[in-house]
This record gives structure tokens, C-alpha cells and sequence, in this order.
């Protein structure tokens, strides 16, 4: 029963290291005004990275809730 959980760790271990390296060169440099939200979403997802390389028992749900306020943030902007 608990086939490619190796797979999907390493998978979503990608996307908040990629996410969380993103939003980092963002904060090196950002839009006027917008160096503290940069700041705090590279640590959101650098911390989310963290849990699930770690295996702590938490960071399924974590990593569950970030991806899922950035796709409820894309949808409400899609109708704005």
C-alpha cells in the first residue's frame, strides 16, 4: 500500500525547493514595498522543504496547505 513515497517526498521536496528559491531571489531584489512578503514566502516554502526532507510527521499537511492557498489565490485572481 505505501508504494512511491519515496517518489512523491522527492517530487514535492522539488516544488517547494524550487518555489522557495524563487521567491528568495525575489526578496534579494524586490518590487518597491514588496521585500518583507518575499521574505516571508521564501521562508513559508523554505520551511515547507524542510519538514518534508525531514519526514516530520506535520509537513504532509503543511506542503497540503500551501499548495492549496496558491491555488485557491490563482482562482480568486482568475475572477478579478
Amino acid at each position: 500500500m505505501r508504494r512511491f513515497v519515496g517518489e512523491r517526498r522527492a517530487v514535492a521536496a522539488a516544488a517547494l525547493a524550487f518555489y522557495g528559491l524563487l521567491y528568495t531571489l525575489l526578496a534579494l531584489q524586490p518590487p518597491p514595498g514588496w521585500g518583507p512578503a518575499m521574505s516571508a514566502m521564501a521562508g513559508v516554502y523554505g520551511l515547507g522543504f524542510f519538514a518534508v526532507v525531514a519526514g516530520y510527521f506535520w509537513a504532509r499537511w503543511y506542503a497540503l496547505g500551501v499548495g492549496l492557498s496558491g491555488v485557491i489565490s490563482g482562482v480568486i485572481s482568475l475572477f478579478q
